[in-house]
């Protein structure tokens, strides 16, 4: 949404036949219409989060990311649905709809959107073929039908797993 009011400040501003007058005028009513939408989102958000919000963005060091209020807005906003689906998903799962739970982590200010265009780009090769070959059973060692490598120490805590 945020990104739609833009977008139609900028296509305001590239106007090149009007008037002086006009074109303030123009850009006057954009500013209006993208302050008057920070107003309104900020207006939405739970104030009763703040603390959480900073302290979320001090854990995550997200600072950087956000370059003006807007921007700001827009992510406290996102962080904030996620939180909500991530709450009520734990709920769910502690009345034993889900196997698992969720947490919040460095991905809470993102869409689905964002993390599927940063994250779900893997191609897999063309040049790949898969050659599967048989083992003799005879030569196989006995082998448990489950696992719990946690319990043998293999296995450490999720990691964010990011190429820089």
């Amino acid at each position: 949404m945020i990104q739609t009011f833009i977008a139609t400040a900028l296509f305001f501003l590239r106007v090149s036949h009007l008037n002086d007058t006009e074109l303030t005028g123009l850009m006057f009513t954009s500013l209006l219409l993208i302050s008057l939408h920070a107003a309104l989102v900020a207006a939405m958000l739970d104030i009763s989060l703040d603390e959480h919000w900073k302290l979320w963005k001090k854990t995550h060091k997200t600072s950087h990311k956000m370059r003006n209020t807007l921007e700001e807005l827009h992510r406290r906003g996102v962080w904030e649905k996620n939180l909500v689906l991530i709450t009520r998903h734990n709920l769910e799962a502690s009345m034993g709809l889900h196997s698992y739970q969720l947490s919040m982590n460095v991905l809470g200010d993102l869409t689905l959107d964002e993390i599927r265009q940063s994250f779900a780009t893997l191609t897999p090769p063309t040049d790949f073929h898969n050659l599967s070959s048989e083992w003799p059973r005879s030569q196989m060692a006995a082998v448990p039908d489950s696992v719990d490598w946690r319990d043998q120490g293999r296995v450490t805590s999720v990691k964010m797993q990011v190429k820089s």
